[in-house]
């Protein structure tokens, strides 16, 4: 009999502490800070903040730095980075977006500017140029 009931006392215990394991916490990550490199570049988005809100859009900014890794001249731009929400795709919009010709080994800093709707506050950042069959990708949060 108290074999039993230890039995039981144990398929209870099992059973509740797998009720409370099913519970799952939602991670937030951010990839700021973090480098992804293609055959010629090395890119890190550095921050990424709401500039203005209008509506149902606001504007955010990302701050980027580039090094071209190659031996060649390479041309990058904010209009090379684009904003994934949800199963849209929003592009390089107003402000003064960098773009340079970088040299071997040269890097560069700048800003895009991306129009999202106001609701967004975790984006998927891609880089995907139109002439180069490369891509990369960093999760992003705003406020």
């Amino acid at each position: 009999m108290r074999k039993l009931i230890y039995f039981i006392s144990l398929i209870v215990i099992g059973i509740t502490l797998t009720g409370c394991q099913s519970k799952r916490v939602k991670q937030t990550t951010n990839d700021l800070g973090q480098a992804k490199q293609t055959k010629q570049l090395v890119m890190t988005p550095i921050s990424a903040k709401t500039v203005s809100h209008a509506g149902k859009k606001k504007i955010v900014q990302i701050q980027f730095k580039v090094k071209n890794k190659s031996v060649k001249k390479f041309q990058v731009g904010a209009s090379d980075f684009i904003i994934k929400y949800e199963t849209h795709y929003f592009y390089m919009g107003e402000g003064i977006n960098f773009a340079a010709t970088l040299a071997p080994s040269k890097a560069t800093k700048g800003n895009g500017f991306y129009e999202i709707p106001a609701r967004a506050r975790r984006f998927t950042l891609l880089y995907k140029p139109l002439d180069v069959n490369q891509t990369a990708k960093w999760q992003v949060t705003v406020k």
